[in-house]
């Protein structure tokens, strides 16, 4: 039987979490039109002038791409153009996750992750008023969908979902509790307090683009935050450092994949400078880590710094400046403004754990491309795991996945009651689910379904998992089915305030949620 741990622990222990990260094995190409292979790379490519701003009116012939130095005949191109929002959106065009599935499903959409566990009080307060500020100078209908989480030793808290109202998101980051970072004042910098927040830091990202995978639009997080410390590796034993390039290398593929740029912004001494840096002698932002095309090699030989997250997954990474707020805004642009290229590379890759580098130039004069580094052909596979340890690891997702209050896209779920009081129906988009062929032709697909009972504290008072299956004849055509319709049971005892509902591909790993109020 399947063992859903539902408490507020956000982290497995550090081992087992650096051998669980893995990412899909099929080639994903998000938003764009492109017909998917499974040698297919696919690159969001940001063109800015000598000015920062973005150039807008390059075609195909204009770019070049060459992966690890060799030439790469671009197969597919999607203009600037294509990426742009309706400009006949309100503010009140989206109330949440669902909306935005209905109404904008391959929009590019801002991820905003206030990170309060590794980074001190004072300076999640700095970040906090960064992001307030940016938000404030926000036009009333934001450029993109908008989502605001904080990550906190607790878990993830949706402080708001997605959505084109400035106005919401301040009203939410108001009404945002401050919390103390009680892991980092524990445990610091000494090496179980790295490997711990090391582990907890992956474990977030993971959960960001597990939740976020079935929207099909890119996503921009902007992580605002200190990030894990950096590790030397350079005196670990072998196996050590095997294990943590391996849990690195296999976040990176998972962002990739799920079509997630990180933009880190980090608040660290910016609370203690700001008071004596003249705004004309900050730092230039031109300093930042960035998603540069020149590096070629691994990037987690030696040492794994957060800061090299960002550029991989082809996002910046700022550090040391004071103005967070303009940080912000230029992720926010540069993941609004960009074009898309495709290519099959055309040299071997056999070898394991490969690491290519890509090169993306623009024939013109004074502009600068920027997209992500390389990508790990082979990616490092996780140990192996005994059955008992798998059951653990899907157990801990799913009540993960329970605890928190993201909405999970990656199978599209709808919920509603049935007649009895306590039974539900939980229809899933069919095309989400993973389905296979039996010996006499005819289609499965298995899932794990669960539903937890909370009450007003985000206390569980009662759960309910099974494992589900799906059947079609043979022949049957899945399009033809748009909902394969499940159901469920849940006792809902006094006190109940809402009751939300997983649901595991057992194949695909893919999640789906949904929430209902009490009865």
């Amino acid at each position: 039987m399947l063992r859903l741990r539902t408490r507020r622990n956000p982290y497995l222990p550090f081992l087992l979490i650096c051998s669980a990260l893995a990412c899909p094995a099929q080639s994903q190409t998000g938003d764009h039109s492109f017909s998917t292979t499974s040698r297919l790379v696919v690159l969001d490519v940001t063109v800015l002038d000598h000015q920062g701003q973005p150039v807008t009116d390059l075609n195909q012939n204009d770019f070049t791409v060459y992966e690890s130095g060799k030439l790469q005949p671009i197969s597919n191109f999607e203009a600037y153009s294509q990426h742009l929002l309706p400009t006949t959106l309100t503010q009140d065009a989206l109330h949440g996750t669902a909306d935005l599935q209905r109404v904008l499903p391959t929009s590019p959409v801002t991820i905003l992750v206030s990170d309060e566990f590794n980074t001190s009080f004072e300076d999640t307060a700095f970040a906090r008023s960064a992001i307030r500020k940016y938000l404030a100078n926000q036009p009333p209908v934001l450029k993109q969908p908008t989502n605001l989480l904080a990550a906190t030793d607790s878990g993830f808290v949706q402080v708001c979902d997605y959505t084109l109202n400035r106005e919401q998101l301040l009203s939410a980051l108001a009404h945002l509790k401050p919390v103390l970072p009680s892991e980092l004042m524990r445990s610091g910098g000494s090496p179980e307090g790295v490997a711990i927040r090391f582990a907890q830091t992956l474990a977030s990202l993971q959960q960001v683009a597990d939740a976020s995978a079935g929207h099909k639009g890119r996503k921009n997080m902007i992580w605002v935050g200190r990030g894990f410390d950096s590790i030397d590796m350079r005196e670990l034993p072998d196996h050590q450092v095997r294990l943590l390039k391996g849990a690195a290398a296999r976040a990176i593929n998972l962002l990739q994949e799920s079509n997630t740029v990180l933009y880190s912004v980090d608040p660290t001494l910016s609370s203690r400078l700001v008071n004596e840096l003249n705004a004309d002698d900050a730092t230039s932002t031109q300093q930042a880590f960035t998603a540069s095309p020149g590096a070629s090699a691994d990037p987690f030989n030696g040492t794994i710094s957060f800061n090299s997250f960002a550029p991989e997954t082809g996002g910046h990474a700022f550090a040391l400046m004071n103005n967070l707020d303009e940080e912000i805004g230029q992720s926010v642009q540069e993941g609004s403004a960009y074009y898309a290229l495709a290519y099959v590379p055309n040299h071997d890759e056999d070898r394991e754990n490969l690491y290519r580098s890509i090169q993306v130039k623009v024939d013109r004069p004074g502009v600068t491309a920027f997209t992500r580094r390389g990508y790990y052909a082979v990616p490092p596979q996780p140990p192996t795991r005994t059955a008992a340890q798998a059951k653990k690891l899907t157990g801990f997702e799913i009540g993960t996945a329970l605890s928190s209050k993201i909405t999970y896209t990656g199978l599209g779920v709808l919920v509603s009651r049935n007649a009895a009081p306590d039974s539900f129906k939980v229809q899933v988009n069919t095309p989400d689910l993973s389905w296979t062929v039996g010996e006499n032709g005819a289609l499965s697909a298995h899932a794990i379904l669960a539903a937890v009972a909370f009450d007003n504290k985000g206390k569980p008072l009662a759960k309910n998992v099974q494992e589900v299956s799906a059947h079609a004849p043979a022949g049957q055509s899945l399009g033809s089915i748009p909902f394969t319709t499940l159901k469920i049971d849940l006792q809902q005892p006094h006190g109940t305030e809402s009751i939300r509902f997983v649901i595991f591909d057992q194949q695909s790993g893919k999640m789906g949620s949904s929430s209902l109020p009490s009865k």
